[in-house]
């Protein structure tokens, strides 16, 4: 019987996997009938590859970086990232404004 943490790392492994993209080996057996009642077996070995997804990219990088990186990203205004805009309205019938 597999212990709480051995079953929690299997699953950050699985999702590390998927998270990452990965092969893996399909084996596949088959019977074929033989002469005299017997049967041979075929054996099939293929590379699946499988991509790499975004959603366990996502939940990956927001559960072990998540001071950078977030679903709802941080808002925080501070003073020192302000820059001062100034906006004034002029009258364009005003002789000085004409080029």
């Amino acid at each position: 019987m597999q212990t709480q943490s051995t079953k929690t790392m299997d699953v950050v492994e699985a999702l590390y996997k998927r998270a990452c993209g990965f092969t893996e080996e399909i084996i596949t057996k088959n019977a074929v009938p033989a002469a005299n009642d017997q049967v041979l077996y075929s054996i099939q070995t293929k590379t699946k590859y499988h991509p790499p997804d975004v959603a366990a990219i996502t939940f990956f990088l927001t559960n072990q970086l998540p001071e950078h990186w977030s679903k709802t990203p941080n808002m925080e205004i501070r003073e020192d990232n302000l820059k001062r805009v100034e906006i004034s309205f002029v009258d364009p019938k005003d002789e000085d404004v004409k080029g």
